[in-house]
């Protein structure tokens, strides 16, 4: 993918992540361009810190910063960072109320972060982007945390996921080999048989950068250190009025939490077991939780007697008013602190094709 490709994908799925503040500034009679003219500036300082020992320094790396105001790019902006591996960026129109996208791109990857809303109250903003060396080396990853919330009716069960991935190493992993996209999928989690209506929500890069094959996800972008969370929902369809929910990864699972709705179906538990009621404001959730589940080993429930249900119960959605609640439940639980704040979304930086005019 060229680099202008992997920008536009980024933007349309960062723009999902951005605060939303309603209808655009030509509805509310509001001329953007004059704002953007004589409206009040500020700057925005980066610094790009080189996270891998005895690394290089990300001194000199270009650099690209989108201003987003209302999910819409108003301004494009191309920089060098200096000696110090920092740039300092000025006469950014605040009036507005604007997010940066900042892209770092470093020893062939790029790395992308969304920065802290800047407006006339807090017009100068400061950012700090780690990088990494690279490696073609897989890393000892794991699951640290599997989130799992189901929704069941008597045609399928909606799931809705959180996987949380560490790579405890100091290096970038760039995947395993390049299929026929020239992608290199890195993060593979295996989903329940029959899996249908794949929905990534969060963390990803967009379908350019995400395949299934038949029932394994995998995440075509390179894995940075530490943690990286994702998030995407699916169906698993209800045949003879059961519907078999496993799940699986090539790599050790730390905790697989699974939450069906109470009285919603009948629940045999495999490999996991009951944790127990948690009350929240959709009803009585029944949890089942694994530890230090084996890497290829698949653990999950078998829910039974769906004819009866006639209407799906309500699942839980990230981006509706009461998402709220399902943190509530991990926190509750002790799963794991998701990162709310400052997302990093890692990709490849592919050469341009050369011209062949």
């Amino acid at each position: 993918m060229s680099r202008g490709g992997s920008t536009a994908c980024a933007l349309m799925m960062a723009a999902v992540l951005v605060l939303a503040f309603g209808a655009a500034g030509q509805e509310s009679g509001v001329d953007i361009t004059q704002v953007l003219e004589s409206g009040p500036k500020g700057s925005l300082a980066i610094r790009a810190t080189q996270g891998t020992a005895g690394g290089a320094s990300p001194a000199h790396s270009d650099v690209e910063i989108d201003l987003i105001h209302r999910n819409q790019s108003i301004r494009h902006i191309e920089a060098q960072l200096d000696e110090n591996a920092v740039v300092v960026v000025g006469d950014l129109p605040v009036g507005i109320g604007i997010r940066p996208i900042v892209t770092i791109h470093f020893a062939g990857v790029t790395y992308r972060e969304i920065g802290p809303e800047m407006n006339a109250d807090n017009p100068n903003r400061a950012m700090d982007v780690t990088v990494y060396e690279v490696t073609e080396e897989e890393p000892n990853w794991r699951v640290a945390m599997r989130q799992v919330v189901t929704s069941p009716s008597s045609q399928s069960v909606v799931v809705r996921e959180t996987v949380v991935v560490e790579n405890p190493g100091d290096r970038t992993w760039l995947g395993g080999e390049k299929d026929e996209r020239d992608n290199r999928t890195s993060v593979r989690l295996i989903l329940p048989e029959g899996v249908q209506n794949v929905s990534l929500d969060a963390g990803f890069h967009g379908w350019c950068c995400t395949r299934l094959d038949g029932n394994v996800l995998g995440v075509q972008m390179p894995l940075m250190p530490e943690r990286v969370s994702y998030r995407f929902s699916y169906e698993v369809p209800v045949v003879g009025g059961q519907a078999h929910l496993q799940f699986a990864a090539p790599v050790l699972t730390s905790m697989l939490t699974v939450f069906v709705p109470e009285n919603s179906a009948e629940m045999t538990p495999v490999g996991l077991t009951p944790g127990g009621m948690q009350a929240t404001e959709f009803g009585a959730m029944r949890m089942f939780e694994g530890k230090a589940i084996a890497g290829g080993q698949s653990a999950g429930l078998t829910l039974s007697g769906l004819f009866a249900m006639d209407t799906p119960i309500t699942p839980v959605n990230s981006d509706s008013p009461g998402s709220g609640s399902l943190m509530r439940i991990v926190a509750g639980v002790g799963l794991a602190a998701l990162v709310v704040g400052a997302i990093v979304i890692v990709t490849m930086k592919k050469p341009k094709p050369e011209s062949t005019a």
